[in-house]
């Protein structure tokens, strides 16, 4: 498992990058139709469709790796009062309803994406873009994700294997 482990961290590392330069090209383009806007009197068409394709694109392929992180928010007011057992346990727990619920996503997700493409569905705005790419980058960072949990699964259970250790007050 940690080779799979490594390989699903270098996909995660990608989309992390993917995301990190859609950011650096959204930027560019509001700033762009914000001088545009203001200066010249002539907005950019299909800015704010952009825009939104550009923040699934930012979103949905960095999950991985912030879960990889360990950057997600938790709650750890309960948590740290919790043995180093119980806390492995807790995190057991979640990261499986995490799995669940994400595959459960990233198969909605898949779904809708196959029939945007089948349909041909597009934007209706200025710009009229095929909702396929975006659509589809749902379901490969809900499966990224859950690939992720699956490897920290691993770990955690790897954890809670291995024999506890004696303290020397208890020799």
């Amino acid at each position: 498992m940690p080779r799979f482990s490594k390989i699903v961290q270098g996909i995660s590392l990608g989309g992390e990058s993917l995301g990190r330069i859609v950011l650096l090209v959204m930027m560019f383009l509001i700033s762009a139709d914000t001088i545009f806007r203001y200066v010249f009197h002539s907005p950019i068409d299909g800015t704010m469709e952009l825009s939104e394709f550009f923040m699934i694109a930012i979103v949905y392929p960095s999950l991985a790796y912030a879960q990889y992180l360990k950057a997600h928010v938790r709650v750890e007011l309960l948590v740290m009062r919790l043995s180093a057992k119980g806390q492995t346990v807790l995190g057991l727990f979640t990261d499986g309803v995490a799995f669940l619920l994400w595959a459960i996503i990233g198969w909605k997700g898949a779904e809708m994406a196959i029939r945007a493409w089948a349909l041909g569905d597009t934007t209706s705005g200025i710009l009229p873009l095929p909702l396929f790419p975006a659509k589809i980058l749902i379901p490969f960072g809900a499966a990224l994700l859950c690939l992720q949990l699956l490897c920290d699964i691993y770990a955690k259970l790897g954890v809670l294997a291995r024999p506890a250790r004696i303290s020397r007050m208890e020799r």
